[in-house]
Formats: C-alpha cells, structure tokens, sequence
C-alpha cells in the first residue's frame, strides 16, 4: 500500500514537471525526473523500514519545507495552522508574546518586536537569537515549530533562552502571553505638529491616516508639519504602503516591481484623489523598518516630499504573492523586487536616511544602527545594483527619544523659516519639499 501510495506522488510530481517551463528542455527534464524518482524511493525507504511509524503527510510537508529553504528566506509552505494565524495578524490582532522571527542557519533570529507587546517590553531586541523555549532547543525547529511555540492561550507562560546580538551574553526571559495587539495608526499632535506612528501596514492603513490627519488640518489652529514614524515597522500589505504614498503625492511614480513573469512587472503611479494639503514632513526609519515602510521612506525622498531621518532601514526589497492551496495551506513565494522611483534597489541595501540620527539611549523603544537587516539573511536575494556590476506629547517621550526629538525640532526651524518667507515664496517652498 505504502509503495501504491508513493507510485500515486511520483505521477504527481510527474505531471508537475511534464507542465512545466522544464519540460521545454529534454535534459533539465530528465534530470528532474531522475531526482523526482530517488525521493519517491527515500519517501517509500523511511516509510518502510524506519525505526518507528511515520505521518508521510508530515514527512510530504518536511519536504515542502526543505525544498523552499533554499531559495530566499521570505519564500515558505505555510502548513493551514500558521496560514490561518498568518491572516488573522494581517487583521490585526493575535495571541502570543509578539515576536517577528526568522529562522536560519544560525538559529531563530529576532526580526522585530512588535512594539507594546511582551516581548517588547521585556527588552528583546532584533537580531538576537533564540536558544530554546521553554527548556527545548530551538537547533533544527522551523518557522511553523518555533511560532506554534510562541503563540498559545492568554495569560499562560513562556521561557525563553535569548542570545543578545550586540554582546553575546545569554539571558533568560519569562514572558507571559497575551492578545498581542497590532493597531496599525495612532496619532498624536506634539504642538502644531502632528506625529503619525504607523506600525505595521494592515487592511485601511493609508485610509485610517486620511481620515485621522483630515480633521487637523482643518482646526482653528491646523497643523503644520507632521512626523511620519515608521521605525521598527516590520511590513505588510504592499497596496497599503502605495496608498500611503498616494496621500502625499498627486502625480508621478510610487513603485516599480520587475519579476519574471510578466504579471509582475508593474509600475504603481499616484493620483491626485484624497492626496492631502502638501506640509513639511519627516519620516522617521531605523533597522527594523522593512519592506512595505521603505516603500514609503524610498518614494517620499525620491520626490523630496520626505525629510528621512533616523538610522539605514533593514532592506527587505521584495515582493511575495500568497497562493492559496486545497488543504487550507498555502505558498508564499518571492515573485519580484521593488524599486523606488529613481530606480533604486531596496534589496539588501535599504534606505539610507537624509539625517543619520543614532538613539541616545539604546533601549526597548530603539532599534540600534547595527540591527539585524536583510543582508545578514541567509539566501537572501542579491541588490539588484549587484546584480549589474499629541494636543503635546509627553516631555518624557521627547526626552528619552532623541530621534523624535531631532525630528520636530527639525520640523519647528522648517515651519519657523517657511512661515518667516513673504506668501509667494512659501508656496514655491512647499511645492519643493
């Protein structure tokens, strides 16, 4: 029965190859099938004569697993489990201790930490590993392991063993579950200026910015310069980092993709609709800034609507596409690379701010300048250039954040210096920003 079984995978996997771009070549052809044929045989080995019995639908998902790891480190089979969990974070809420983690050669490798969550609170910060949880060894887990580790019922406890990046000294951290919450925009006015933390792009991100920035501009006293804060910002929807975009621009290009599919090559222009009243602007980025933010952080310097400020954001400059499959699982897959609209490759290299501003104090809130980014990934995809050759926010916040700081203090001798121009040259000011 077994070896009927595993025959019934080889003509699965046959008729894969047979419509596939591999077929066009007699020769990388066979050899697929020659390698196709050796795992039908190891499948059918294990099966039989392994020491105890064996869930072939767990070894068929190893083997998913396996095979996608070679590729790049955003490239993964989604088992229906961590699928599921994936789409209820994409909404914005989920259970656990709020880590974005990767796994690879090293260990479990901290991305980010999901700020006001457990994890965050308790210091983690990214790049630094994860030895073991709860008394297990975290050597050889995978992604789908590790989380359904990490994840669980509110208010239960997890150990974690925690190898920090920056000194390499282990630490023991108990943390205690909790509905890890993502609210994707708050936004508070700190004197005239208007600070927007963004922390993660979900469903109506870039509408819920309108809509909450709309109203001060029209206040008696409306505002005059806004804070774009998208530090430790770990990513999301690509269509709702355009949007975002959108807000501040009414015509040129946002985004380009190139991939090898034609699908995918696509150029996202912006439009005048809903685009907001033009203001002096910073964003501000750091090491755990990646991907849908540096979308935003690379159009906004690349047509000057943006002073960027902070620290080198981590460089994810690519693009996945979620193929549902019948089981409830699911791919996701790397299926092109974004540019910004000057041409510059994100991947890799990331943005680089117009104002370095290192943290003062690096603590839970900061990411420090030699965080974990995309190029320290294993498999990661070569740069593309490589390729080629508050009414006020609390004093305490503005004092302990030297980066939040600088940035509206910028801000006050921008709005200071345009406001001390005659009118006609303050329209050609703002026009440039």
């Amino acid at each position: 029965m077994g070896f009927q079984r595993t025959l019934l995978y080889v003509a699965i996997f046959v008729f894969i190859t047979a419509t596939s771009p591999v077929a066009a070549n007699p020769t990388a052809k066979e050899s697929t099938l020659k390698k196709l044929e050796i795992f039908a045989k190891s499948l059918n080995y294990i099966e039989a004569n392994y020491v105890q019995d064996v869930d072939i639908g767990q070894l068929l998902d190893g083997a998913l697993h396996g095979m996608l790891r070679v590729l790049d480190p955003h490239t993964l089979y989604l088992p229906p489990q961590r699928y599921s969990k994936m789409k209820m974070r994409a909404s914005g809420k989920y259970h656990g201790i709020g880590l974005e983690i990767i796994v690879e050669e090293r260990g479990v490798v901290i991305v980010t930490p999901i700020e006001g969550s457990p994890a965050f609170a308790a210091g983690i910060k990214p790049g630094d590993v994860i030895l073991d949880i709860d008394g297990v060894s975290t050597k050889g887990m995978s992604e789908e392991q590790v989380e359904k580790k990490l994840q669980g019922q509110v208010d239960t406890k997890v150990s974690l063993l925690i190898q920090e990046k920056d000194s390499g000294i282990t630490r023991t951290v108990d943390l205690i579950r909790a509905v890890v919450e993502m609210p994707s925009v708050s936004i508070e006015q700190i004197g005239r200026i208007a600070y927007v933390k963004i922390a993660s792009f979900q469903n109506k991100t870039a509408d819920a910015v309108r809509r909450k920035l709309e109203p001060l501009y029209k206040k008696k006293q409306p505002i005059e310069g806004i804070i774009l804060d998208m530090r430790n910002n770990p990513g999301g929807l690509l269509d709702e980092a355009v949007n975002l975009v959108d807000l501040f621009l009414d015509k040129g290009l946002i985004v380009s993709t190139r991939g090898r599919r034609q699908e995918y090559i696509e150029k996202r222009i912006a439009s005048r609709k809903n685009t907001l009243p033009l203001l002096p602007t910073v964003a501000l980025i750091n090491g755990g800034t990646a991907s849908a933010p540096e979308i935003v952080a690379g159009a906004l310097k690349d047509h000057r609507k943006a002073v960027i400020m902070g620290t080198r954001s981590f460089g994810k400059g690519s693009v996945q596409t979620v193929i549902d499959l019948e089981d409830g699982s699911a791919l996701k897959i790397t299926v092109a690379t974004y540019f910004t609209p000057k041409g510059f490759a994100i991947q890799a290299q990331g943005i680089k701010p117009d104002i370095i501003v290192e943290p003062e104090i690096p603590d839970v809130f900061h990411v420090v300048s030699e965080s974990l980014r995309e190029e320290d990934l294993q498999n990661h995809l070569p740069n593309e250039n490589e390729r080629a050759t508050i009414q006020s926010a609390k004093n305490d916040l503005l004092q302990s954040d030297l980066q939040l700081k600088r940035a509206v203090d910028h801000l006050h001798a921008w709005i200071t210096f345009a406001n001390s121009k005659p009118a006609a040259e303050n329209s050609s000011h703002s026009r440039q920003l």
